[in-house]
């Protein structure tokens, strides 16, 4: 008798119908697989099978074929799946993530916004949550709302993503000084990749002390 994994290895390379309308997870692990390989357009047929094959909403069927769907650049339709997604869980992180993502790319930045909060609520200690939310924050002009999720992220692990993220906003709201500070901590670490970035802020500040100086 073949296990899953065994009957998902089988049928994934090939179109046969898994016949019993009980068995929508193997369609599901079959679209999971799927994806990974990057036929979406089978992937998707996976998980709509999975997703009609079950009595009830399951958040992950849906998330998966959100997944699909973003991959391919239907951000309404991915939207449309994870707003199901999240009436079935509404602790589901990755759904959250992925709708924010979405949510941003449509230019919905409202929804992003609120979707990343969420996420920083379930996630507090996950430092990239606070980065994600402080990209968002920077594109919608929120700089000092971003400066904030910046440095939460940082305070929770050093990393090149907080500082340099938080540089741009300082930079942004004419805070050249400590823009140099926190571009200097970073070329530390990277001292090629972000020379160009420190060169220029150094001369933007020596620019903004003469400044200062002929008022």
């Amino acid at each position: 008798q073949k296990t899953a994994y065994e009957m998902l290895r089988s049928l994934v390379g090939s179109e046969m119908c898994i016949r019993d309308r009980n068995e929508h997870m193997l369609y599901y692990f079959r679209g999971i697989l799927r994806l990974y390989q990057q036929d979406f357009a089978k992937a998707l047929k996976d998980f709509t099978q999975a997703i009609e094959y079950c009595d009830a909403a399951v958040a992950k069927y849906h998330l998966g074929r959100a997944r699909c769907y973003a991959c391919i650049s239907m951000f309404k339709e991915a939207l449309h799946d994870l707003n199901i997604a999240l009436e079935a869980n509404d602790t589901l992180v990755e759904a959250y993530i992925l709708r924010g993502k979405c949510a941003f790319i449509s230019g919905d930045t409202k929804q992003a916004f609120t979707d990343f909060q969420t996420i920083i609520r379930l996630r507090p200690d996950d430092p990239m949550m606070h980065i994600h939310a402080g990209n968002i924050l920077m594109v919608s002009g929120a700089y000092d709302q971003s400066i904030k999720a910046y440095t939460n992220a940082y305070k929770l692990e050093p990393s090149v993503m907080a500082l340099f993220g938080r540089a741009k906003c300082y930079v942004a709201v004419c805070m050249i000084g400590k823009a140099l500070t926190d571009v200097a901590a970073v070329a530390k670490e990277d001292a090629e990749k972000f020379k160009t970035d420190l060169e220029s802020l150094k001369v933007l500040h020596s620019l903004g002390k003469l400044l200062s100086l002929c008022n």
